[in-house]
């Protein structure tokens, strides 16, 4: 009776040492479970978080995919020897020209075409009017049975021809034509298509708000395979102010503003000048005349007179005053520098790459210093 006290003491002990057992058992398993996949978690999280972040930096910081820049170059008369101009990839001779009562006449020849060909080199025969004026543009785009018949002509020689693609080069396009003349390239355009024939058209900087030529860009970048700015004449030879042919902010204006208005900047190439512009002026710095001349053929004069210009970056050109023969000159230079600059513009907006009016004036070993835009 006396170790009763005793014996429940003990059997107390031992059910508390037996609950804390049990109690280590339940809790500490599972947590230690937990823990442990808690570490390991972290160790997941600390290596594939960083993996997550990686990933996304690069793919905000990869550069964009190379370009794959187009080359082409404008010929006249019968220059066709073209085999030095490295990297040339498009050779546009005048193919035929369009009259507003005669067919069409076709002016290259088929040993010209074929010669080109044979030197490795894509013809995009260039179309224009025999009259580059508005008058006689209105004429032809107001006469839907003649655009029809041009259009088929246009078609059946660049087929017998061989030709790789046609360059159209319609100039003094009005507001008020641009309807018609929309409806005359969707009949090319669907002409030349079966033939796997490629088609260009030649823009000028165009003239009003982007909202009155929305609609017409849009429609020459769904018809069209690419859409040549034709970047000059920022100042015309008539020009009572004299300036550049072209220049950077004018280039990079007009870049952007059919870009805004619906000209995809893949199809868009850089039209450039060969030529420049000397200018003579009278005393109160307005034109008395202008000559055109080659960039190349002004670079060697103003080195042959051991003259210097002024680097203006807003233009990308050299800017040169100087008198002769008791009369006073303003000229503009480009050259390799003023090119690289102008061709930048290239990468700035991803366009489909660059072309020359014209090749006549731009020697191969000027067209071998431009940078090579893959």
């Amino acid at each position: 009776m006396n170790n009763l006290p005793v014996l429940a003491d003990r059997l107390a002990k031992l059910f508390l040492i037996y609950s804390i057992f049990i109690a280590a058992i339940v809790i500490g398993i599972p947590s230690a479970i937990v823990l442990l996949h808690s570490h390991s978690g972290r160790d997941v999280v600390s290596t594939a978080q960083p993996m997550n972040v990686i990933r996304h930096t690069a793919k905000v910081n990869q550069a964009p995919p190379p370009l794959h820049t187009l080359s082409f170059g404008w010929v006249t008369g019968n220059y066709s020897n073209v085999t030095g101009y490295n990297n040339l990839q498009v050779v546009s001779p005048l193919f035929a020209t369009v009259s507003t009562l005669n067919p069409v006449k076709i002016e290259t020849t088929p040993s010209l075409i074929l010669k080109l060909h044979d030197e490795g080199k894509k013809v995009w025969g260039r179309v224009t009017m025999d009259e580059q004026t508005a008058a006689a543009t209105r004429q032809f785009l107001g006469n839907p049975g003649k655009m029809e018949q041009t259009v088929q002509e246009i078609r059946d020689n660049a087929e017998k021809n061989h030709l790789d693609g046609i360059n159209l080069d319609i100039e003094n396009l009005t507001a008020e034509d641009r309807t018609a003349f929309t409806g005359f390239m969707i009949g090319l355009s669907n002409a030349l298509k079966p033939n796997h024939i490629t088609l260009s058209v030649d823009l000028q900087p165009e003239q009003g708000t982007p909202d009155s030529i929305s609609s017409f860009n849009k429609m020459m970048g769904q018809y069209c395979d690419y859409i040549i700015f034709m970047g000059y004449d920022e100042h015309w030879a008539t020009d009572p102010t004299p300036g550049p042919v072209t220049s950077l902010q004018w280039l990079r204006n007009n870049v952007q503003q059919f870009i805004k208005t619906g000209i995809p900047a893949q199809k868009l190439l850089l039209g450039l000048p060969s030529y420049t512009r000397i200018w003579q002026v009278n005393a109160n710095g307005r034109t008395v005349l202008s000559q055109a001349v080659s960039s190349e053929d002004l670079n060697n004069l103003v080195l042959k007179e051991h003259r210097s210009g002024q680097w203006d970056p807003n233009t990308g050109a050299y800017y040169i005053s100087y008198t002769a023969g008791g009369k006073q000159y303003e000229a503009w230079l480009t050259n390799t520098r003023s090119l690289q600059t102008y061709l930048q513009l290239i990468h700035d907006y991803r366009l489909a790459g660059y072309g020359f009016w014209n090749l006549n004036l731009m020697s191969p070993n000027d067209w071998n210093k431009l940078p090579n835009l893959g």
